[in-house]
């Protein structure tokens, strides 16, 4: 996402004109080629345009993005949640996963269990969970049938199952950040609000243009389009 690229630079010095300049020029150097040595001087920089993305266009994505974010976050719960049928907590029809899924589900979240997880949980009951009972089940080994015949038991174990997956999924997201991080971002660009605030930034992008820094050679890999075509 955007925010990522965003986040190690909103550690950069943000206290004056320059400064500030710098930030701007490395937040969007992958979107738009302020730089372009075959224009002279300022007149390929379209004030306009640029200013319309910074105060429209800009927070519009950076939202659309976050969205989809959240979206596949509510999918990968959902996925997972339907193998237990209990999408609701309160859920009566709860379910013991496929054996495949069981396996699926231990791969990405219960193999790296830390220590106050693996207490929730009955050795007994992962023990049966790792194993293909489906298939082929003991008849002799008493403590595989009272588990599979004791349903209060069983559910207690798979809503602390289930709830260890989504605090995981979570862990993964990290949705928190990302909220904070668009709020911030947004914050500093606000102050971009007015037509002079623009042209006074502008005007302090040429200047840095003018040191000859490498502002966004050492950024990510990603090329730079024209200015004109960015937006």
């Amino acid at each position: 996402m955007f925010l990522d690229y965003a986040e190690p630079l909103l550690q950069l010095p943000y206290e004056n004109d320059l400064s500030i300049a710098i930030f701007i020029l490395k937040l969007f150097c992958n979107k738009f080629n302020f730089f372009d040595e075959s224009y002279e001087d300022n007149e390929h920089i379209d004030r306009i345009k640029f200013r319309y993305y910074l105060q429209n266009t800009f927070n519009e994505e950076i939202n659309n993005e976050l969205n989809e974010y959240k979206t596949n976050f509510t999918n990968e719960v959902k996925y997972y949640g339907e193998m237990f049928n209990l999408t609701n907590y309160f859920s009566n029809k709860i379910q013991i996963p496929t054996y495949e899924n069981r396996i699926l589900i231990s791969k990405n979240f219960l193999d790296n269990m830390n220590l106050e997880d693996i207490n929730k949980l009955n050795k007994q009951f992962l023990n049966l969970w790792i194993t293909n009972f489906e298939e082929k089940i003991d008849i002799n080994n008493l403590d595989v049938i009272n588990i599979l015949r004791n349903n209060d038991y069983k559910r207690d174990q798979l809503v602390r199952i289930y709830e260890i997956v989504k605090q995981e999924i979570k862990k993964k997201y990290n949705l928190e950040k990302y909220e904070q991080l668009k709020e911030f971002l947004f914050q500093r660009l606000s102050k971009f609000n007015r037509k002079d605030d623009i042209n006074k930034l502008m005007d302090s992008i040429m200047d840095i243009k003018k040191l000859n820094l490498d502002i966004c050679h050492k950024q990510n890999k990603q090329v730079a389009v024209p200015y004109a075509t960015g937006l």
